[in-house]
């Protein structure tokens, strides 16, 4: 009975964390040549979670910002996945070497 007990409440602990995890990811998923969003607003800490599920065209996102600088070297390919960590505050723009026009507003705060 006891190890019943502990099991309910790592169980209740593990589910009661869920919707706290899931306000500090901020999805971005690529289809049909588009991102689902072009603004996100988060905090310091935050994760983008990129998810490529478009079949006819390949991504490379890169941040030239100083403070959030990134470059997804190789083709952003369908299936593909990749996550940055919001790591300081301020706004900065993530773009495409393969589609010059897709632009990414984002704006970090404390």
């Amino acid at each position: 009975m006891h190890i019943s007990f502990i099991a309910a409440l790592a169980s209740f602990a593990a589910f009661s964390s869920l919707p706290a995890l899931a306000q500090t990811v901020h999805p971005i998923v690529f289809t049909d040549g588009k991102a689902s969003t072009y603004q996100i607003n988060a905090k310091v800490g935050y994760t983008v979670a990129f998810y490529h599920m478009d079949e006819d065209e390949a991504h490379q996102l890169y941040s030239t910002d100083e403070d959030h600088q990134f470059d997804v070297k190789h083709i952003f390919e369908n299936g593909d996945h990749f996550d940055i960590e919001l790591t300081s505050a301020g706004n900065f723009q993530i773009l495409c070497h393969a589609m010059p026009h897709m632009e990414i507003a984002v704006h970090v705060t404390e």
